[in-house]
């Protein structure tokens, strides 16, 4: 994942091909909606349809009623959602398939997908903040990687890691964390998804956000968590 434009207000950021691949991956199963903005030089034009399936290195958007006929070869900016983050990628129309369920445009499959994210401001010196460490699922983060707590609620996490540290693990993927609050000294371990991963200030440097799935021992802890936050 490297970021690769800023402006004053947003922050583009690429992401690698596992990622983008999970991705696709989770908006076909939930049929995302989709955007296809042609770029023909004949004005502004936005179709719009659903995912609906995959086959080898194509995407099929079943089209919207009502939408401009689509001409194949043509080049369009196209958009998804998934967890309320937008996807972006370019693509082609290969084929326009029409049938009694209506019109259905077969698209080339990206292989890397765009993300932004709003741009914040940056504080001007950062207090000393708790560690992280990530590990496999059952590792309570035991042979794992580290970083450092950005902030925390009963629903999840967010922490920083090194770059490297956050291409090993994939969205969605399953991971147990381990952290305590100061001036706390109680240890809390939990397993989490990755939900999400942004680009930090520095550019060797990652924000994940992490959504916990406790078991039925983690009820405890996120009990206890929400105690401690209480008092925080």
């Amino acid at each position: 994942m490297e970021a690769t434009h800023q402006d004053a207000r947003y922050l583009t950021i690429d992401l690698g091909e596992r990622d983008s691949a999970r991705l696709v991956e989770q908006a076909l199963r939930q049929k995302a909606d989709v955007t296809l903005n042609p770029r023909t030089g004949a004005g502004t034009m936005r179709w719009s349809g659903s995912l609906s399936e995959r086959r080898d290195e194509s995407l099929f958007v079943k089209m919207d009623e009502g939408v401009t006929p689509v001409l194949p070869s043509t080049y369009c900016e196209a958009a998804f959602s998934v967890h309320g983050a937008e996807y972006l990628f370019a693509t082609n129309v290969l084929d326009v398939l029409e049938g009694e369920g209506g019109t259905c445009v077969e698209i080339a499959c990206p292989r890397c997908l765009q993300t932004w994210q709003r741009r914040r401001f940056v504080r001007a010196a950062i207090a000393p903040s708790a560690r992280v460490y990530l590990g496999g699922p059952g590792t309570q983060g035991l042979a794992g990687a580290e970083g450092v707590l950005l902030n925390v609620s009963r629903q999840g996490l967010a922490c920083k890691v090194e770059r490297s540290v956050a291409d090993r693990y994939t969205l969605e993927e399953a991971v147990d964390v381990v952290f305590s609050l100061r001036p706390f000294d109680t240890e809390f371990a939990l397993p989490a998804r990755l939900r999400g991963k942004t680009a930090a200030a520095s550019s060797e440097q990652t924000i994940l956000r992490l959504e916990f799935h406790p078991t039925d021992q983690g009820d405890e802890q996120i009990q206890r968590l929400s105690e401690a936050l209480e008092t925080y």
